[in-house]
């Protein structure tokens, strides 16, 4: 089974003509417009390196895609994507639900990959480093009315919920505009759930337990997330002094949201990854 097309955007410094390229990669009810500020930063350090920013399969503007809603299926979507932009990809980075992506991509091995950034994703099966967990988030949006008036009444209906405003905000950049003036969620929640599932069902340790040839990984752990607790976090430095080629880097001011809580740090470690 091929993949679908996905829609990205292409990030690059100013008039500059990149040879070599990371895909970015966003985490469940994301998008790739979530990873902007950080490519844009990114490239601008690194003139000579370009990102590809890409919507996963029901995110953002990938909603119409065929196949299965599996990791696998989501891996050869962003094989496809990569084949069809004919840019040389040699590192990808993905943040939680998009780290097993990353990770499903390099297992299947994707030409020309040389580095794979875990960024706060666990990948033994059935955790998710999420707070709240993406499970009470699901709960919440289902119980939504299709329609609001505007993008506020949704944040404020999910805060009454309970959810943080934050997080609300965040959730709020999936609605669209409807023909009657109200907006409305687009995504849809039973896929969303079934990539969730296939999401729990997977153990993808085997990525830093024995890389694919030529490949480094390095798992970038939040401080403050449930995802990377220090048993964890030694087992994947445990594989590095086997084999050389994978790594953990903490930020200790973060929490999940690494972008979010530490850019400067997630910033500093690409550069040196990668670059």
């Amino acid at each position: 089974m091929t993949g679908d097309i996905l829609a990205t955007t292409l990030i690059t410094a100013p008039h500059a003509q990149p040879l070599r390229w990371m895909a970015v990669l966003h985490g469940i009810l994301g998008s790739r417009a979530n990873w902007r500020s950080i490519a844009r930063a990114h490239t601008s350090r690194h003139p000579q390196r370009g990102v590809v920013l890409m919507d996963l399969r029901r995110h953002g503007d990938s909603t119409q895609v065929h196949g299965e809603d599996t990791l696998e299926q989501c891996a050869r979507d962003v094989e496809a994507t990569i084949q069809r932009l004919e840019i040389d990809c040699d590192a990808i980075m993905g943040h939680s639900f998009g780290g097993k992506v990353a990770a499903t991509y390099a297992l299947n091995g994707a030409r020309s990959l040389a580095k794979v950034m875990v960024v706060d994703a666990p990948l033994v099966a059935g955790h998710v480093g999420s707070s709240p967990s993406v499970m009470s988030v699901l709960e919440r949006l289902r119980a939504l009315p299709r329609e609001f008036d505007g993008r506020q009444a949704f944040i404020s209906r999910l805060v009454h919920d309970g959810l943080p405003q934050s997080l609300a905000a965040w959730l709020s950049m999936n609605l669209r505009r409807t023909s009657t003036g109200a907006v409305a969620w687009t995504l849809d929640l039973a896929a969303i759930q079934r990539l969730l599932d296939d999401y729990l069902r997977a153990d993808l340790t085997r990525l830093y337990e024995a890389p694919p040839a030529a490949v480094e990984v390095m798992v970038v752990a939040g401080g403050a997330s449930s995802a990377w607790p220090p048993s964890a976090r030694a087992r994947v430095e445990e594989a590095g002094r086997r084999h050389g080629r994978a790594r953990v880097e903490v930020l200790e001011r973060a929490g999940h949201w690494v972008h979010a809580d530490d850019p400067e740090g997630l910033l500093a470690l690409m550069s040196a990854f990668v670059s």
